[in-house]
């Protein structure tokens, strides 16, 4: 039953938010593609670790009349913002060892600022963002239960990466593309969930203040700031914001990786210290791990997985489509009270409904009064002289989706006359438990006294047509029926 729910939940949280993840995937693509666009940028700057803060900063007083600010990038740009000749405020990217400038910084692109909008907030400002909000939600329960999905049916998370058996290639495709891709989703979800939450300020904003710690002032002499710089390597480094004036209230401000720092302008001494608190550290981490700022792989993984789920979205609903297609073309001809002969099916893609399908037929060609439907419908059969149940298996020896319910069902049912019975079943060898469902419900109907096996069990590997049809000859002759079996190739996905 619970693998029921799993499977209702990830097909219906899918099926809701899916005009929205349509808008927050293809955005999502797009935007991934920004900062692969600003690393191959020819700005970045070699072993950035290796150059001092005190260095760069002679560099650019050598250039410039004033600084104003000095910035790191995560792609390891240098910028820096400084009035030049002119009077003018400049914002360049320098090479940080000559102080030279090698690019004014311009605007974020208008195409990728329009998709960031829209990305975002869908134009709707606040409103908009609670609807990403709740879309990301969505996401991740997807996600989550498309994880348990998907380790309940390769079974279990110890064969979480083993080999897929399946030959419908959109179900095949769909579990080879989630398993690989699962984790970079459900990052892309739990980030913008977060982000949404500091965005409409649900994370109270007394987390994100600085606690200030006052450093003791130390007698030291031939102390500068140059002498401090010189200690600070630009790969520490996020800003440093100059002081507006010569007052000895004014400080340099120092954003480093992991903290903020106030230094003196004329002794370089540390007056202020203040460690990041830990919620503005996490949404740091959590903006680039959402925008592949800084990284060009992980931009990339972000890509590819942010474009998959278009094709999850395709996948899924296919599956469902052909799924729910396959279970109308069961042909209830007559009622089931009406019928002597029952079939019941066990269908996880609806393969199986397939060779239940022919079977079938040729038993309605035969002249025979037949009634099929799915085991999850199982109930009493007044005139059943005989049941045939068609079944695969799902996962690690589960029941397939329409078959759930039937042990519960087969036990509140009394059985008063006795019926004979038979099981095939369908699955595939590479499984340890190969047609395991398929044998449980075998030992159901043999351990109740009102059923009687006339065939022994069967077991079909990989959808064989020619174990299927050696098994209706066997079938034919205990029953005395001239079966006639048709099997359209074109029809079964194999």
């Amino acid at each position: 039953m619970s693998i029921l729910i799993w499977r209702y939940s990830h097909f219906l949280l899918a099926l809701i938010s899916s005009l929205f993840l349509i808008i927050a995937s293809v955005t999502g693509g797009i935007l991934a593609l920004e900062p692969i666009s600003e690393s191959i940028q020819q700005y970045n700057v070699t072993s950035i670790n290796n150059i001092s803060l005190n260095q760069t900063i002679l560099a650019l007083r050598k250039n410039y009349d004033e600084i104003i600010e000095i910035e790191v990038t995560d792609n390891d740009f240098v910028i820096a913002s400084v009035i030049k000749e002119d009077s003018q405020l400049k914002k360049i990217y320098i090479d940080p060892v000559s102080g030279e400038s090698i690019g004014n910084v311009k605007k974020q692109n208008p195409f990728f600022a329009f998709v960031t909008n829209l990305h975002r907030s869908l134009f709707l400002k606040t409103i908009g963002r609670y609807f990403v909000g709740l879309v990301s939600l969505l996401l991740c329960l997807i996600a989550v239960t498309g994880f348990f999905l998907l380790a309940k049916r390769q079974g279990g998370f110890y064969n979480f990466f083993n080999k897929i058996q399946d030959k419908n290639l959109n179900q095949k495709f769909h579990v080879l593309f989630g398993k690989w891709l699962i984790i970079p989703i459900i990052i892309i979800s739990t980030t913008g969930v977060f982000l949404s939450l500091e965005k409409l300020s649900f994370i109270p904003k007394n987390y994100l203040n600085y606690k200030w710690i006052n450093k003791e002032k130390k007698s030291i002499q031939n102390q500068s700031t140059s002498s401090f710089f010189e200690t600070i390597y630009l790969d520490e480094v996020r800003t440093l914001s100059f002081p507006f004036s010569k007052s000895e209230e004014d400080y340099f401000e120092v954003n480093l990786k992991d903290r903020k720092l106030l230094v003196d302008q004329f002794s370089g001494e540390v007056t202020k210290e203040s460690y990041y608190p830990f919620i503005k550290l996490a949404t740091r981490w959590n903006l680039i791990l959402h925008t592949g700022k800084g990284n060009i792989l992980w931009s990339i993984i972000l890509f590819i997985a942010s474009s998959s789920i278009l094709f999850f979205m395709y996948t899924v609903f296919s599956i469902s489509l052909k799924r729910l297609l396959r279970g109308k073309k069961t042909k209830e001809i007559l009622k089931a009270n009406e019928c002597e002969y029952i079939i019941l099916v066990g269908s996880e893609t609806g393969n199986t409904f397939i060779f239940a399908n022919i079977f079938f037929e040729s038993l309605v060609k035969a002249g025979k009064n037949v009634f099929i439907s799915p085991l999850n419908n199982y109930k009493k059969y007044n005139k059943a002289k005989n049941i045939i149940v068609f079944t695969s298996t799902y996962g690690n020896g589960e029941a397939p989706s329409n078959a759930v319910l039937f042990k519960e069902k087969f036990k509140k049912v009394t059985h008063v006359n006795e019926i004979n019975f038979s099981v095939l079943g369908f699955g595939s060898l590479a499984y340890p438990k190969f047609c395991q469902f398929a044998i449980d419900v075998y030992e159901i109907f043999n351990s109740n006294v009102k059923f009687k096996s006339i065939i022994p069990l069967h077991k079909i590997n990989e959808q064989s047509n020619n174990s299927f049809l050696e098994w209706t000859k066997v079938w034919s002759k205990v029953n005395s029926i001239d079966l006639r079996i048709e099997i359209n190739n074109s029809e079964k996905e194999i």
